[in-house]
C-alpha cells in the first residue's frame, strides 16, 4: 500500500513540477485553402514566465478579464521568436488568438497564399530566455506526409525539404 501511495505521490508532484520545458507546434499545409495552420502548445507556467520577462507586466493567462491584453502580448511574443520561411520568402502569419486548457496554452496562427512549397524553414527562439534546456518540437505535414523534428538551445532554425 506503501508503495502504491508514494508512486501515486510522485507521479503528481511530477506533473506539478515539470521537469523538462518544451514547445509542440503542429503546422498543416491546407492545400485547398491554400494556408499554413498553425497550433503551438506550450506549458501555461512556462509560457507566463516568458510573458512577464518579455512584456514587463502582470500576467495571467487563465483570466477573462485579461483575455484582450494577453492576446496582444502573445501575439508580440510570437512574432519575435517564431516566424517561417518558405522556398526563401517570410510567411506572413496571422495570429488567430490563444486558448487555455488545463495546464497547456494553445496559441493558433494562419497564413495565406501557400499553394505549394519546396522548402520550409522554422526559426524559433520560444522561451530560450528562461529555459536552458528548452527544446521546440515540430510536426509539419505538407501533400499528406507528416514530417517531425526539433530545435534545441543553442539552435535556432530547423529546415525541412517536401
Amino acid at each position: 500500500m506503501a508503495i502504491v501511495l508514494f508512486k501515486w505521490f510522485g507521479i503528481t508532484l511530477l506533473s506539478l513540477f515539470h521537469p523538462f520545458h518544451v514547445s509542440v507546434t503542429e503546422i498543416n499545409h491546407n492545400a485547398k485553402e491554400q494556408a499554413l495552420e498553425i497550433t503551438c502548445k506550450l506549458f501555461v507556467d512556462d509560457c507566463e514566465k516568458g510573458l512577464t520577462a518579455f512584456g514587463k507586466t502582470k500576467v495571467d493567462l487563465q483570466s477573462d478579464a485579461l483575455h484582450d491584453k494577453m492576446n496582444q502580448l502573445l501575439k508580440a511574443y510570437l512574432n519575435q521568436n517564431f516566424s517561417i520561411k518558405i522556398d526563401g520568402k517570410e510567411v506572413d502569419m496571422q495570429f488567430i488568438g490563444f486558448e487555455v486548457d488545463k495546464e497547456s496554452v494553445f496559441c493558433y496562427f494562419q497564413s495565406e497564399k501557400i499553394s505549394s512549397m519546396k522548402k520550409m524553414e522554422i526559426f524559433s527562439t520560444i522561451l530560450y530566455n528562461e529555459f536552458n534546456d528548452q527544446s521546440n518540437i515540430f510536426h509539419i505535414t505538407v501533400h499528406g506526409k507528416r514530417q517531425s523534428s526539433k530545435i534545441e538551445q543553442p539552435g535556432t532554425v530547423l529546415t525541412m525539404t517536401f
